[in-house]
């Protein structure tokens, strides 16, 4: 009699004895339809997840540490190198004359303004400084 009972043990195709033999084929395929449902519902509703990430705004990160402290120093340079500059003519607004407005103009070292120039910038309300001048308008139709 306990032989039988071992024989029906061994051979018996209960669900329990099923899932016992097929657990890794069982984890597989719940794996896989998990998986395929998220990305179905990811897929579904991807308006309301990119809404949801356009919303979220970044905090500045803020450090209040007063023992933290930083030196910086800019050097100064006596001379600037003058850089050459390429001029050329370029069309612009098809060839069509545009109007420049009166301003102020830096001018090259040691170059001044002539006497003249001082005193039109000074009619129209401006003070000129060492190495600027006044430009009058004037229509043009290059760069």
């Amino acid at each position: 009699m306990d032989r039988e009972k071992k024989n029906i043990k061994k051979h018996e195709h209960g669900i329990t004895s099923w899932a016992r033999k097929h657990k890794k084929g069982i984890l597989i395929t719940g794996s896989t339809i998990v998986a395929f449902g998220a990305g179905y519902m990811v897929y579904k509703n991807w308006d309301s997840i990119l809404s949801i990430f356009k919303t979220i705004k970044p905090e500045p990160i803020v450090i209040n540490n007063p023992q933290v402290s930083v030196k910086a120093s800019i050097p100064v340079v006596d001379v600037i190198p003058e850089i050459s500059t390429v001029t050329g003519n370029r069309i612009i607004n098809d060839g069509e004359a545009f109007g420049v407005c009166e301003h102020i103009r830096n001018l090259p070292k040691n170059w001044k303004a002539s006497a003249e120039k001082t005193a039109l910038a000074s009619e129209h309300g401006f003070t000129l400084s060492e190495h600027q001048t006044w430009v009058e308008s004037f229509l043009k139709n290059c760069a």
